[in-house]
């Protein structure tokens, strides 16, 4: 359900924008930041492990990019949509219509002002019954003259609470917690005993952040 980019279709997506419901890439997720936290909510499956509540990681699961984009792009036109590739330009001004302006969703019966259902999303993912609440803003196939939709129980017992065909290390199961994160300093090996003055400046050894979960990763910066 989240092995693509909900905006662009690029593979293996690890930042997510938890009010609209999507999975999307590192380069979308750019552009995402750009239209503002009132609109777009982003945070990182890898980084940000703090945000992902038990019921936020059930949201996505029950929800997944192909549910959400039938009321996001729901009246996209073929072949306007994004592609991998796509140039940051291209690629903000798509996400700037798409979410900002609502010019592909479906028309919502209790929101047809585009900036009120924003405001409910937002209001939905600070609230209680998270997963009740959002599903049903973004899930409105039965106006449209489709069957109805209901999630399924959060204890699990529904067969349908995962996607069918699950991709081992796609977010379609819950992110474990990072145990410890921090800035790792790379420096010269010497033979002398006792820790090596310290240098500034130019001469200051690279630093890595690094996160140490149930593997090893590092990055460039801790905004990776």
């Amino acid at each position: 359900a989240n092995r693509h980019c909900a905006d662009c279709g690029s593979s293996r997506p690890d930042w997510a924008a938890v009010n609209l419901g999507v999975v999307i890439c590192k380069q979308c997720a750019g552009q995402h930041r750009a239209l503002g936290s009132g609109i777009s909510k982003v945070q990182s499956l890898k980084l940000d492990t703090s945000v992902w509540s038990n019921e936020i990681v059930q949201l996505f699961i029950v929800l997944g990019n192909d549910r959400a984009n039938r009321f996001w792009a729901g009246t996209l036109p073929p072949g306007e949509g994004l592609h991998p590739d796509a140039t940051p330009g291209l690629r903000g001004e798509f996400i700037s219509r798409k979410y900002r302006l609502g010019l592909f969703r479906k028309p919502h019966p209790q929101y047809p002002d585009h900036s009120q259902l924003l405001q409910a999303l937002c209001a939905a993912v600070a609230g209680p019954n998270l997963l009740k609440n959002m599903t049903q803003l973004l899930c409105v196939e039965a106006f449209e003259g489709e069957e109805p939709w209901s999630p399924p129980a959060l204890d699990g017992s529904c067969p349908g609470l995962v996607p069918p065909d699950p991709s081992p290390g796609v977010y379609n199961e819950v992110v474990v917690p990072a145990t410890y994160s921090g800035f790792l300093y790379c420096g010269p090996v010497t033979n002398k005993a006792g820790p090596s003055p310290p240098r500034r400046g130019r001469d200051a050894p690279p630093r890595l952040w690094c996160v140490l979960g149930a593997a090893l990763e590092m990055f460039a910066s801790e905004n990776s």
